[in-house]
């Protein structure tokens, strides 16, 4: 008789929990966007962005009619974490970091919206990497672009900010800068 690994006992407890069709419906429900103040800025985002937000330790104020959902899913998480037997502390310590949150956000709405995956079915990407320019002066050996002079098609520094406001609403996690040398383009 083989035993089963801790990982496979985890993935089969998750799959459990968030492959439940009463879950799946509240992790659905909970990617729903309102407006609320984060510690005193007003945000669109999704009830589990907030509820995750007030993890961390956020000051989240919302309309009485989305409190119950964001308190609802605080609890889930803090439960879950339980159940799995994480450290609430070092939890919220990573969850600080706002990549993190929006990644997580990401996995809870592929899961809401695809059921659990292998590998994850997600709505956006975790991470989009972006030649932002084709200037650069460093010519490093290591560099895989052809670059030195600017591009004659590349964006205008409102359509670069655009393209910023375009993958912050698909919920994209994190951006990095490649290509050229970012620092020497005149935007």
């Amino acid at each position: 008789m083989s035993s089963r690994s801790s990982v496979d006992v985890v993935i089969a407890l998750i799959r459990l929990f968030l492959g439940n069709r009463l879950v799946r419906s509240l992790l659905r429900y909970a990617t729903n966007s309102t407006i609320c103040y984060v510690d005193g800025a007003a945000e669109k985002r999704s009830y589990m962005h907030y509820a995750l937000s007030r993890y961390i330790g956020s000051k989240v104020l919302c309309p009485i009619t989305s409190r119950f959902t964001i308190d609802f899913m605080y609890m889930l998480i803090d439960v879950g974490i339980k159940i799995l037997g994480g450290n609430r502390r070092e939890i919220a310590e990573m969850l600080s970091d706002p990549a993190v949150r929006r990644g997580v956000e990401c996995v809870m709405k592929g899961i809401a919206e695809y059921g659990v995956t292998i590998p994850q079915i997600l709505p956006a990407p975790f991470l989009v990497v972006w030649n932002f320019t084709n200037i650069c002066n460093l010519q490093c050996i290591h560099c895989y672009q052809k670059a030195g002079r600017n591009m004659e098609d590349e964006l205008t520094l409102s359509e670069k900010l655009a393209l910023v406001d375009h993958l912050d609403k698909a919920g994209v996690a994190a951006v990095a800068l490649s290509g050229g040398e970012p620092t020497l383009h005149p935007d």
